[in-house]
């Protein structure tokens, strides 16, 4: 071999084992150290921002309607002010013909006038259209929904008692009535 070969071969060496002692100096990359069981992962998305879900508040008054039955759970007496009703209607309309515009559901808030529940419930009964009220009957507040719907109302109550009629189909079927809701006078403040 000649000296030639054997310098080169030299400098090479050389180079590899300075190469490798550098190597060495270097700090290692930092070891991640582990995430706790528990710990939630954040990553963060841009462009896109979470859909607020509806947020309900505690209903006064529950209405459920499924079909040609409403279901009125509440108290017998309520004290005067703002009440909120929550209105659910359990039926779901999957028929070619249904148009989802028009409202399927309705409910009225009526106080009387001289008259009674029973000739209140009569009057629907008889009558034709529901557009035909009778003149001793009050409209304290009235809703449409369509089927799966699930709303809550804010009225306000200043006298009763108060009922509640029931309608479907699109809305001109009467279906019935709850009360009388008693109204208890509300609390003055000093």
């Amino acid at each position: 071999m000649n000296n030639q070969t054997s310098l080169r071969r030299g400098a090479i060496l050389v180079f590899v084992v300075l190469c490798m002692s550098a190597c060495n100096t270097m700090s290692a990359p930092p070891t991640p150290s582990p995430v706790p069981p528990t710990a939630t992962a954040v990553i963060p998305v841009t462009g896109m921002t979470p859909t607020p879900s509806p947020t309900f508040l505690v209903p006064d008054i529950i209405i459920t309607c499924d079909g040609d039955v409403c279901v009125y759970d509440g108290p017998q007496s309520i004290r005067a002010g703002k009440i909120i009703v929550e209105w659910k209607i359990k039926d779901t309309d999957n028929s070619s013909t249904y148009n989802i515009m028009d409202p399927t559901y309705s409910v009225w808030f009526v106080t009387l006038k001289d008259s009674t529940k029973e000739e209140l419930d009569q009057w629907f009964r008889k009558s034709e259209r529901i557009e035909d009220v009778p003149p001793w009957m009050h409209m304290i507040a009235g809703w449409d929904a369509r089927p799966g719907a699930r709303q809550q109302k804010v009225t306000e109550i200043t006298t009763g008692p108060f009922y509640i009629l029931y309608f479907t189909d699109p809305p001109t079927k009467y279906h019935g009535l709850d009360g009388p809701i008693m109204v208890e006078e509300a609390e003055s403040t000093p």
